[in-house]
């Protein structure tokens, strides 16, 4: 008779209501208990019946109940007083963060690499932030490789959202330099504002982004400088197979053998074999790590001396360095016996200054053959002579002057292997080894027994 009903307001109180379970979902717990007591006393103290228990009905509400809830009051008087609580407690949660763009740029570049523009999973698509006091957590995965960093930023309270990678990276990239974001999370949305530029993106529940977990089990763990590590890579990572059917070539071997680390790639046609020493011997193991980790990873290794440290599980490798976490699965499958392929006992040896025969050989791959790119390497007597053709009769020719003495050799090689070797493997000069004119080639590094590469011949 005198009480108003809610169901006056009906549309209302619907919307507001599925606010505060869309805003109990997407806050992290505990930030739903910021209403406040006096609230609920102010309420019952006029004469409403707006009792506590309602307020935690309504909080704990689960979508899948369906339940409804009546709230009364029992003046007209209050309704004012009634609404203005129910405006409070529906009121959305925003968070606000303001940091400077050139901070922002270098992280999300650095976790943006591994995300797919396209994927079956949309989620995929996207970064997950995490918020917590004075730090800001970026988290990429595409479900085979996770990358994890944080950094400083004034943040107050913690939360969690996942927002497209790609985009906030270009956006953030195409802002001049110097300014300051304010990225405002306001679920399902996330506005970016900078200068007089503004930016609305949708965002998907953080609860749904598939994250990576490290093995709990006993992993092999030891220490490589950032830089000799990057070194490594670069050493090795142009021999790995690209979508190959044997699913074991698409990466790189990594071997702990006492106090050695040996990393190996090949793609059946080259092989690449490099190592380090270890401070401390390790259990002899063995793992191929993907190829997209390889390549991200030495994309984010720096050229100083920092440590990395390198886990190694049943299943999982992880790399630690800098503020970066970086989690792979592994490729489960048999890496050929490569110490099978690597020659022993090449009598015809000369050494070459890398940067002349790099120049050369890409003068002379100008007239190669497009598809099959074969250079002939005649070695005489202190003599190189390098000799390209194609398919319309035509030649280029390029000599060098080494120091040898043994039987003449005709040999061919797809030129490509050769520039591939010469450009990333960074001393002034090189040992070729051969045996004859159908046997594969040795190229090592003078008084090194670290690195070797092995390449095939073929015939022109």
């Amino acid at each position: 008779a005198n009480g108003y009903s809610l169901f006056n307001w009906s549309n209302q109180f619907v919307s507001k209501q599925d606010r505060v379970i869309s805003m109990h979902r997407s806050i992290s717990l505990g930030k739903v208990t910021t209403i406040p007591t006096n609230f609920l006393y102010y309420a019952n103290s006029q004469g409403g019946v707006l009792h506590s228990y309602h307020l935690k009905n309504i909080l704990n509400k689960n979508s899948e109940t369906g339940s409804t809830y009546l709230l009364t009051l029992s003046s007209k008087d209050n309704v004012g007083i009634f609404s203005d609580c129910i405006d409070y407690l529906y009121k959305e949660k925003t968070m606000n963060i303001k940091i400077k763009r050139d901070l922002l740029l270098k992280p999300l570049s650095n976790v943006s690499g591994i995300v797919e523009k396209r994927h079956t999973l949309p989620i995929l698509s996207n970064l997950l932030l995490e918020g917590e006091v004075g730090v800001l957590k970026f988290t990429a995965t595409d479900l085979e490789v996770q990358i994890s960093l944080s950094i400083q930023a004034d943040i107050t309270e913690p939360f969690k959202t996942t927002i497209a990678a790609r985009k906030l990276f270009d956006i953030t990239r195409a802002l001049p330099e110097e300014s300051i974001l304010d990225i405002q999370i306001n679920e399902p949305k996330v506005t970016v504002k900078a200068q007089k530029s503004r930016f609305n993106l949708q965002t998907l529940p953080s609860k749904d982004y598939p994250v990576m977990v490290k093995n709990e089990e006993e992993a092999i763990s030891f220490i490589v400088a950032q830089n000799q590590l990057k070194s490594l890579l670069k050493q090795v990572d142009f021999s790995m197979a690209q979508q190959d059917i044997r699913y074991y070539l698409n990466g790189l071997l990594f071997e702990v053998d006492g106090k050695k680390i040996n990393i190996v790639g090949t793609d059946g046609h080259r092989l690449s074999f490099t190592s380090t020493s270890l401070k401390e011997a390790k259990e002899k193991t063995q793992t191929i790590v993907p190829r997209k980790t390889i390549l991200e990873l030495t994309k984010l290794l720096g050229d100083d001396e920092q440590p990395t440290v390198i886990s190694i599980t049943k299943n999982q490798v992880t790399f630690k360095f800098n503020d970066i976490d970086l989690i792979t699965k592994v490729i489960d499958g048999k890496f050929p016996d490569y110490h099978r392929v690597i020659p022993v006992g090449h009598s015809n040896v000369f050494d070459v200054d890398r940067v002349t025969l790099l120049s050369a050989m890409q003068r002379a791959s100008i007239l190669s053959n497009e598809k099959y790119r074969g250079i002939r390497m005649v070695i005489e007597e202190n003599n190189l002579k390098l000799i390209s053709s194609n398919s319309e009769q035509e030649q280029a020719e390029e000599e060098i002057e080494i120091n040898y003495s043994g039987p003449g050799i005709d040999i061919g090689f797809n030129v490509t292997y050769l520039i591939d070797v010469l450009v990333n493997i960074q001393f002034d000069t090189l040992t070729f080894a051969f045996n004859d004119s159908t046997s594969s080639c040795l190229i090592t590094i003078p008084n090194n027994n670290d690195y070797k590469y092995v390449v095939m011949p073929m015939r022109i």
